[in-house]
């Protein structure tokens, strides 16, 4: 299978363009119908911050107050990618791959008055999926995969 065919049966699988490109170390979303912008597939939560803070506070008491995290949430995007094309993967081999193929990244959006919130994400380039299922031998024949997903 031609990376073309593997991107392409991708877009087929999560039916909608949820694409990211990583700029600046945060993922900016690409929602367009048919976007063919970004490589990469993303999801993010928030992990704290404070807020309470205002144009109005007057020093004598601080109303900044701690954010709860999150959970993290679980890549189904990627889930769903791997039950169309590697439905033989093993846990030991999906487990590796979330290791060599997915990446994590955390940051933090100021805001004004002191509030802020940190923010992290997951994320995989689609070009580096491709190549580890490649290498490992992972991916199903290309028409297999249409098989299931038409």
């Amino acid at each position: 299978m031609r990376y073309e065919e593997f991107e392409a049966s991708i877009r087929k699988i999560l039916g909608h363009s949820s694409f990211v490109s990583i700029e600046n170390g945060r993922p900016r979303y690409h929602w367009e119908k048919e976007s063919t912008k970004g490589d990469c597939l993303a999801v993010d939560w928030t992990t704290g911050g404070v807020s309470g803070g205002s144009c109005w506070d007057t020093g004598d008491e601080d109303n900044h107050h701690p954010m709860s995290a999150d959970p993290e949430p679980e890549f189904e995007d990627l889930d769903k990618i791997l039950e169309a094309m590697c439905p033989n993967i093993t846990f030991m081999q999906h487990k590796a791959l979330m290791r060599d193929v997915v990446k994590r990244q955390e940051y933090s959006v100021k805001e004004y008055y002191g509030n802020y919130t940190d923010k992290a994400f997951k994320y995989f380039r689609i070009k580096d999926l491709y190549d580890y299922l490649i290498n490992k031998d992972l991916i199903g024949s290309p028409d297999s995969i249409v098989k299931k997903i038409t």
